[in-house]
C-alpha cells in the first residue's frame, strides 16, 4: 500500500521533493494505489518508484524520471509524458490511452497488455520494448525508434508509423488494418501472419530483407527469426519490392482456397480469333506464366505446400492487373484448353495454377 509519508513529501512540489530523494536514494518508494489524479510532478525524480495500481488520470509527468519503476495496472490516460525516462519500466497492463508521451525513452521497458490506445509516442524510443498483445489502436508512432521491439499480438489498426524504426521488430500476427508504415523501416523485422488490408500503407517503406516466421529459443532467451526473404543469402528486396509483393498478397488473400479468379472483367476485351497460329500463343502466354512463376522463387519457397500456395497466388494477382496478358491467355484458353498449360508449365507451383487457368475458362464460356 501507499506509504504516507512518501505521498505527504510528494505532494509538497517536486522541488521538496527531489531534495528529500536525493539525502534518502536507497528508501524504497511506495505509492501502490495511490490517488495523484491531475498532479503535476514535472522533473520529478521517481525512479525504482512503485505505482501499482495507481491513479495518474490527467497527471504532468513531463522529464519525469521512472526508470525501473513498478507502474504495472497505473492508470495514466490523458497524461502528459513528454520525456519522461521510462526505461526499464514495467507497465503490464496500465492504460495510457490518449497519453502524450512525445520524445519519452522506454527502452527495454515491459508494456504487456498496455492500452496506448490514441496515445502520442512521436520521436520515442521504444527500442527492444516489449509490447506483445497492446493495444496501439490509433496510436501516433511517426519517427519513433521500435528497433528489436517485440509488438506480437499488438493492435496496431488506424495507427501511424511513417519513417519509424521497425529493424528487427517483431510484428507476427499484428493487426495492421489501415495501419500507415509509409517511408519506415522494416529490414530484419519478422511479419509471420501479420494482418495487413488494402488501407494499409506501404509506400516507401525501407526493407532489405524480412522474415515470414520467429520462435522463442528457450535455451538463449530470446526470439529467433528464421525463413528469410528473399530466401537467397545476400540477396535483397529493389526499392519497392515490399510494398508490391504485400499489396499483392492482399488483393489475393484466399485467392486460391476460395477459387474465385476475376477473370470475368476481362472477357470483353479479347479480341476475335484470327489466323495467327494458335499453338504459339499458347506457347507464349504458358512461357509468360512460367516465368511468373520463376520470378516469384525470389520471395517464396517452391519446396514447401505453403510456399506453392503463395508463388501461384502472386503470379495470379500479376495477371489480373496485367489486362492484355489476362486477355492474351483467356484467347489461348479458348483455342486450346487448360490441359494445353498443363503440359507446357514446368514449376513446383503449376498445379496451383491450374485451379486459376479452369475459373478463367469457365467464366469465359459463361
Amino acid at each position: 500500500m501507499v506509504d504516507s509519508k512518501h505521498l505527504e513529501i510528494l505532494r509538497k512540489g517536486v522541488k521538496a521533493w527531489n531534495q528529500w530523494r536525493e539525502n534518502n536514494q536507497v528508501v524504497e518508494l511506495d505509492f501502490e494505489r495511490a490517488y495523484l489524479v491531475g498532479v503535476d510532478l514535472q522533473g520529478a525524480n521517481l525512479e525504482n518508484a512503485n505505482f501499482e495500481d495507481a491513479d495518474l488520470r490527467g497527471a504532468n509527468l513531463e522529464d519525469v524520471n521512472l526508470e525501473l519503476a513498478n507502474l504495472e495496472k497505473v492508470n495514466l490516460e490523458l497524461a502528459n509524458l513528454k520525456r519522461a525516462n521510462l526505461e526499464l519500466a514495467h507497465l503490464k497492463e496500465a492504460n495510457l490511452e490518449v497519453a502524450n508521451l512525445k520524445g519519452a525513452s522506454l527502452e527495454g521497458a515491459y508494456l504487456y497488455k498496455t492500452n496506448l490506445k490514441g496515445a502520442s509516442l512521436v520521436g520515442a524510443n521504444l527500442e527492444g520494448i516489449y509490447l506483445e498483445n497492446a493495444n496501439l489502436e490509433g496510436t501516433n508512432l511517426e519517427d519513433a525508434n521500435l528497433e528489436g521491439a517485440n509488438l506480437e499480438n499488438a493492435n496496431l489498426t488506424g495507427a501511424y508509423l511513417g519513417g519509424a524504426n521497425l529493424k528487427r521488430a517483431n510484428l507476427k500476427a499484428v493487426q495492421a488494418f489501415a495501419t500507415s508504415f509509409q517511408g519506415s523501416i522494416l529490414t530484419g523485422a519478422s511479419v509471420e501472419d501479420w494482418q495487413i488490408n488494402t488501407e494499409s500503407i506501404l509506400k516507401g517503406v525501407e526493407c532489405d530483407y524480412i522474415f515470414l516466421k520467429s520462435d522463442w529459443n528457450d535455451d538463449d532467451d530470446e526470439i529467433i527469426f528464421d525463413d528469410r526473404r528473399p530466401h537467397v543469402e545476400n540477396v535483397f528486396f529493389r526499392a519497392g519490392d515490399f510494398e508490391k509483393l504485400f499489396k499483392n498478397d492482399q488483393k489475393t488473400e484466399v485467392l486460391i482456397s476460395r477459387n474465385r479468379i476475376k477473370g470475368k472483367d476481362f472477357v470483353n476485351k479479347i479480341p476475335p480469333l484470327n489466323t495467327v497460329d494458335e499453338t504459339q500463343n499458347v506457347t507464349e502466354t504458358a512461357s509468360e506464366i512460367q516465368k511468373l512463376l520463376e520470378q516469384l522463387e525470389a520471395f517464396y519457397p517452391s519446396d514447401t505446400m505453403s510456399g506453392k500456395m503463395q508463388i501461384a497466388t502472386g503470379a495470379i494477382s500479376k495477371i489480373e492487373n496485367n489486362p492484355d496478358l489476362m486477355a492474351r491467355i483467356i484467347k489461348a484458353l479458348k483455342s486450346a484448353g487448360v490441359s494445353a498449360f498443363e503440359k507446357i508449365l514446368n514449376h513446383p507451383a503449376s498445379s496451383f495454377m491450374i485451379p486459376a487457368l479452369e475459373d478463367w475458362q469457365n467464366t469465359k464460356e459463361s
